[in-house]
């Protein structure tokens, strides 16, 4: 698998997203030497089993031990125990679906994709590699801003108490158990956090991808009729012309089978993903918008819940937006074919563009198999959802 990528290429191909993977010790690089491959392996055992899993199964027994009022300890640590679970799948995801997400990559770099063919493609191809690159960059920040809080909070106090109200054997309040309990969590809680952010990052990425070679692919038939008629100023061979016209509708075709393959691929590879996702983000954004109301707006506790709420509307958000760019994007591609010249085609050049037509005529849905449609009406729902579970909610308190 690995030798069917250019490594130079490959590099290219959503950079940070697997520069997070690599740190979190959930993408093993592919060019590492053999006598680093097993201090890898090791350390990804150590990240997924010592450092998540143990953090979770902690956050689990602290509602079991809990002294008193084991209620109110699980309404005030479910939103946590939630994200951190959801972040170690998102983990082991990625790691069971390497050949996936590898032939993925082998679809970016694509003879068909790239490189571009003119001054339009490239600006095409900069315009959405910044908008990846700045979707990333945002969300990331976001994401580092709330844990940054939960984190430093007992830094900053005066206090000794835990970012997370966590079970662990021994007397937190002794220094001995207290710091490497604290270690321990904020390492699970800052690797949990990459992890979503990596994972997050990388779906939408992709679906970047699939925009990026429609806008592209919606110039190239646009071009059609600009190149056989510089084509019929060189060349007095209807025979030439004609091939010429085959040659670049054909290409049209390929590459339009190309993205609906990797749209194809993109859906199997990462469905249950997106339905564990958005199943979580119904769960804790109630939950969170619940303890927003009740704590004090002015405590530091209602700032870092806030920042919480915040990083799981833009997780919610960025796949929304991007599904729907992509449905729009496969939408606009039947618009273009059916304004093209079609008088100035051959039959069978006609017959090839209408299937081609009919079958852009239902747009790309990811994901379809995640019960849900990944689209803004999709993230609308969601605050609909979430608001009507707050009100239930407070009900019954």
């Amino acid at each position: 698998m690995d030798e069917i990528i250019d490594p130079i290429k490959r590099t290219d191909v959503l950079p940070i997203s697997f520069l997070y993977l690599k740190l979190v010790g959930a993408w093993k690089p592919l060019d590492l030497p053999k006598c680093l491959r097993l201090i890898y392996d090791l350390f990804t055992i150590f990240m997924v089993i010592f450092i998540c899993k143990l953090l979770i199964i902690s956050d689990i027994l602290c509602v079991v031990f809990a002294e008193e009022n084991r209620f109110a300890v699980f309404k005030g640590i479910v939103h946590v125990t939630i994200t951190h679970l959801s972040g170690w799948i998102k983990m082991l995801h990625v790691l069971s679906r390497r050949r996936s997400i590898m032939l993925l990559v082998n679809g970016c770099v694509a003879k068909q994709w790239n490189p571009p063919r003119d001054r339009h493609e490239a600006s095409i191809l900069t315009s959405f590699d910044n908008s990846s690159r700045r979707t990333t960059i945002a969300y990331t920040i976001q994401v580092s801003a709330a844990v940054s809080m939960l984190v430093l909070s007992p830094v900053f106090s005066s206090t000794w108490f835990l970012p997370i109200d966590n079970w662990y054997p021994c007397n937190i309040s002794s220094p001995i158990c207290f710091w490497p309990s604290y270690v321990h969590q904020s390492m699970g809680i800052v690797a949990i956090a990459v992890a979503h952010v990596a994972t997050d990052t990388l779906i939408v990425g992709f679906m970047i991808q699939i925009c990026t070679q429609l806008n592209i692919l919606n110039h190239r038939l646009l071009s059609i009729h600009i190149k056989l008629e510089d084509t019929a100023r060189r060349q007095k061979n209807q025979e030439q012309i004609s091939a010429v016209e085959t040659l670049l509708v054909n290409e049209c075709i390929s590459h339009y089978i190309d993205i609906l393959k990797f749209a194809d691929l993109l859906s199997k590879t990462f469905v249950e993903v997106v339905f564990i996702q958005f199943c979580v983000g119904f769960s804790v954004i109630c939950s969170i918008v619940y303890l927003l109301a009740i704590l004090s707006i002015l405590s530091f506790d209602f700032f870092g819940t806030l920042f919480y709420l915040g990083g799981m509307l833009s997780q919610m958000f960025i796949y929304c937006w991007y599904g729907n760019e992509v449905v729009l994007n496969s939408t606009k591609l039947f618009h273009t074919i059916y304004n093209m010249n079609w008088v100035a085609f051959q039959i069978k050049t006609q017959k090839k563009l209408l299937l081609m037509m009919l079958v852009a005529l239902s747009p790309i849905q990811l994901f379809e198999g995640a019960i849900i449609k990944v689209n803004l009406d999709a993230f609308i729902n969601v605050l609909k959802f979430s608001y009507s579970a707050f009100n239930i909610l407070q009900k019954s308190s």
